[in-house]
């Protein structure tokens, strides 16, 4: 994975910032004071009330994953698209092993035909056989990365809704 280490590290450089902006001030807000005083029952560790407590992140869990989901898939598929700074050192880097692991295929050295001189064959034959093996893979990166949204939605692990006790078991607040 050393070659989507630029789109990692672009994911990274956003996510907390990215993922903090998109749940609290779009569904979630600060704790419910009234004049700096906490409303009866608060903190509540399973509390009905959207806010931004952890009782409240408990209770609408469900909501904050679907969130933190949807900003996630969103993300990826922009740094995975071309155009993206990320995507471009990405796809450099895979050109350029592509490239390195074709050093010395005598596939590349082809015969030309007898009829032509090799020597002024050659150096022509070489230039369109790289630019059009960059160009194929490329074109493989590109199909590869505009498929990442929909491998993350099938790899995302689907948690059983379970009672909100055993999610508050589960954190150790019982």
């Amino acid at each position: 994975m050393p070659h989507l280490r630029p789109i990692i590290s672009a994911y990274g450089d956003s996510s907390y910032d990215g993922m903090k902006n998109a749940i609290f001030p779009s569904y979630f807000h600060g704790k419910c004071q009234r004049n700096g005083v906490d409303p009866p029952g608060c903190p509540n560790p399973d509390c009905a009330v959207v806010c931004g407590t952890p009782g409240s992140l408990v209770h609408f869990f469900p909501t904050l994953r679907l969130i933190s989901f949807n900003y996630t898939r969103h993300q990826l598929q922009e740094l995975c698209s071309p155009g993206h700074d990320a995507y471009a050192q990405a796809e450099r880097a895979v050109i350029e092993a592509a490239a390195g692991a074709s050093h010395g295929r005598r596939d590349e050295q082809r015969r030309a035909p007898w009829f032509v001189s090799g020597a002024t064959l050659a150096p022509r034959r070489k230039f369109l056989y790289v630019w059009k093996r960059e160009e194929s893979v490329k074109e493989v990166f590109r199909t590869i990365m505009r498929q990442i949204p929909a491998i993350l939605e099938r790899r995302v692990v689907v948690i059983p809704r379970r009672t909100r006790m055993h999610c508050l078991i589960a954190a150790g607040k019982q």
